[in-house]
C-alpha cells in the first residue's frame, strides 16, 4: 500500500511538473511572438523576415494551431503578418499561396470568434489587415474575388461590415 501511495504522489508532482512547464512554454513563446511583432515593424527586419519565407511559415503556424484547436497565439501570428505584408514582397508572398490566403480569410470570417486575450477584444482584427495588404496587388484581388468562389468570397467580405472594429479594414479590401 506504501509503495502505490508512493508511485501515486511522484505521478501527481511529475503531473503539475508538467503542467508548470507547460505554462512556462506557452508564456515564452507569446513573449517571443510578441518580441517579433514589435522588431518586424522596423523595415531591415521585415524584409529579412519575407526573404526567409516567413509569410508562409507563420500563416502555417497559424493554420496548424488553428486546426488543433489552439488559437491562443492566433492574434500574435496575425499582427506579425500584418507587419510583414506592408510591403510588395510580403504581399507577393502571402498571394504566392491562395489556400493560404483563403484560410486566412476563413479564419478572419470565423464565427464563434476566438476570445479576448491580451487586451485584444478581437484577436483576429489584424487579419482584416493582412488581407487588405494582400488586396493592395491585382494579384491578391483577383485571388479573392474571381473565378468559382470569387462571389462567395466577396458577400462573406461583405458581412463583415456589420462589425465597427471590422469595417475599415473590409472597405479598404474593396477599394
Amino acid at each position: 500500500l506504501a509503495a502505490g501511495t508512493a508511485r501515486t504522489a511522484e505521478e501527481q508532482k511529475a503531473a503539475r511538473m508538467a503542467a508548470m512547464e507547460a505554462v512556462s512554454a506557452s508564456a515564452a513563446g507569446s513573449a517571443a511572438l510578441q518580441a517579433l511583432v514589435n522588431i518586424s515593424a522596423v523595415p531591415s527586419v521585415r524584409d529579412e523576415l519575407v526573404e526567409l519565407s516567413a509569410p508562409r511559415r507563420v500563416a502555417e503556424a497559424m493554420r496548424g494551431g488553428w486546426l488543433e484547436g489552439r488559437s491562443g497565439l492566433a492574434h500574435w501570428y496575425a499582427m506579425l503578418l500584418a507587419n510583414i505584408t506592408t510591403a510588395k514582397a510580403g504581399q507577393e508572398a502571402v498571394c504566392a499561396d491562395e489556400n493560404l490566403l483563403r484560410f486566412l480569410l476563413a479564419a478572419y470570417v470565423s464565427k464563434p470568434r476566438p476570445p479576448a486575450r491580451d487586451g485584444y477584444e478581437d484577436p483576429l482584427v489584424f487579419l482584416g489587415k493582412v488581407i487588405g495588404n494582400a488586396c493592395a496587388l491585382e494579384a491578391g484581388r483577383k485571388l479573392l474575388a474571381v473565378g468559382e468562389q470569387g462571389p462567395a468570397t466577396v458577400a462573406t467580405l461583405a458581412g463583415e461590415l456589420a462589425d465597427r472594429g471590422r469595417r475599415p479594414d473590409v472597405v479598404n479590401c474593396f477599394r
